[in-house]
């Protein structure tokens, strides 16, 4: 146990001087907020909520997405490639101790972003908040189980950590744009929508988005079973394809 935490702790330190890790996930959510609040304002137009009150899930959902979807294959696959986990393989860690680790920094690393984030458009903004702490927790864990197991089954698959970059992007930047978790898939045409679905970030945005708002996880139940089903089928196909080396 005690070897579980000082890998969680070399893994936090090592995230914090990784300058784009440290810079998509703390730093620029802080930015958006600053740059749509200072455009837009946050004056009440959609039954109550102005337009960083609706931006601040969507962000969120985005932090979560650059972590899970990005910095964590691109950093798994570099330690491969580097043969860290051929060393770590001779250890008394196991596998699943190191995606624990690992798992437990991200989470961290993304509350951190994200409590940041909900700070500075309250404080400069006014954010409003009309749901339960408890269902948008609910939301938010369950969000992050989904894409950080996502997350792990790309590094599982690529061999080197440029295969995983290219990988990365190729998924990132289209989930990012049509799940809307960057802009409001309102705007999006009926076929952009349709395609939307087939990425994970997607539920996680229609979850986060209702509960910030007041609505019930009850009225949401595809989008639960679908991140529950994606943090399942990607974590058992992580855990049985993931390599040492």
């Amino acid at each position: 146990m005690r070897g579980f935490w000082m890998l969680t702790w070399t893994e936090w330190k090592l995230y914090l001087r990784n300058p784009f890790a440290a810079f998509f996930t703390l730093i620029y959510p802080v930015m958006l907020i600053f740059l749509f609040g200072s455009i837009y304002g946050n004056e009440p137009r959609f039954a109550g909520f102005g337009t960083i009150d609706l931006s601040v899930p969507s962000y969120i959902v985005l932090i979560i997405t650059t972590v899970g979807s990005l910095s964590l294959p691109i950093h798994l696959s570099t330690y491969r490639e580097r043969r860290i986990l051929r060393r770590l393989a001779v250890t008394p860690i196991s596998p699943l101790a190191l995606l624990g680790a690992e798992g437990l920094t991200l989470f961290a690393f993304t509350l951190s972003g994200t409590l940041l984030m909900i700070v500075a458009a309250r404080l400069f903004y006014g954010l409003r908040f009309a749901g339960t702490i408890t269902s948008v927790a609910v939301a938010f864990v369950l969000s992050c189980l989904a894409l950080f197991s996502f997350g792990f089954l790309v590094a599982s698959l690529c061999n080197s950590a440029r295969m995983a970059q290219a990988v990365s992007f190729v998924i990132f930047f289209p989930m990012m744009f049509l799940s809307g978790a960057a802009l409001p898939r309102e705007i999006l045409s009926e076929n952009l929508r349709r395609i939307s679905v087939i990425f994970p970030a997607t539920p996680a945005v229609t979850l986060l988005r209702a509960t910030w708002v007041g609505e019930s996880l009850r009225t949401h139940l595809p989008a639960l079973g679908g991140l529950l089903a994606v943090w399942i089928v990607s974590s058992v196909l992580a855990s049985r394809l993931f390599r040492w080396e």
